[in-house]
């Protein structure tokens, strides 16, 4: 293991803004860093944090959650905010497959999965964070009100996750196969990892989807 990797491991745990899923009582553990109600945002397959930092920055009247199965990916990010004093952003390390088994109390009312691996098998297509079974998890963790994005560069990908979404009660708020052509887009929308800005270079376009689950009125 690379010198650099294994400080970081060892470093990782002892983070103030830093947490694991198996960790007993780890929501509370994040409520207690937060130390307020404010509404909460996830970041799924957050790599570096990008989205999670920047949002924290542009709103500080909101707590985010970077989620990340990779703890070397999550230091990056978490190292960063704490440098810059940016206090309302937490990182959790962990697979998105528990998210139900974290988040019981603490529901998000906004959900970002920008740029998760496409996973081409057919076979994994159960894996990918837009399957029917992930769909479910959301519906579950997330507030009433709540709402989903989802950000890729990967057209069969986009078409999986459209797919998936007719097939369940949702309401599609906005929804593109090449999100900056559109005439307007918000600066939350605008956010560009470092994934994203690979990919524009190369001269991929962004689809983009923002839904709601639709709640029984009984």
């Amino acid at each position: 293991m690379a010198r650099k990797k294994l400080l970081r491991l060892q470093e990782i745990d002892v983070l103030s803004n830093t947490f694991r899923m198996e960790q007993e009582n780890v929501e509370k553990k994040l409520s207690d860093f937060f130390q307020n109600d404010n509404p909460v945002t996830l970041e799924i397959g957050c790599g570096h944090g990008d989205y999670s930092i920047n949002l924290a920055e542009k709103f500080p009247d909101k707590n985010f959650i970077a989620l990340d199965m990779k703890a070397t990916r999550i230091w990056v990010g978490a190292k960063k905010a704490l440098t810059e004093n940016i206090s309302n952003v937490a990182f959790l390390i962990g697979k998105a497959q528990n998210l139900s088994d974290v988040f019981t109390k603490m529901k998000p009312k906004e959900i970002w999965v920008p740029f998760p691996d496409s996973l081409p098998r057919r076979r994994d297509d159960f894996k990918r964070l837009y399957s029917t079974n992930f769909i479910d998890i959301y519906k579950k963790i997330t507030a009433v009100d709540g709402v989903i994005h989802f950000k890729t560069d990967d057209l069969p990908l986009y078409e999986f996750a459209i797919k998936n979404l007719q097939r369940t009660d949702v309401k599609i708020i906005k929804n593109s196969d090449n999100l900056y052509d559109l005439s307007e887009t918000s600066f939350e929308e605008e956010i560009k990892t470092a994934y994203e800005k690979v990919h524009l270079q190369n001269g991929r376009t962004i689809k983009y989807i923002k839904f709601q689950f639709i709640i029984d009125s009984d």
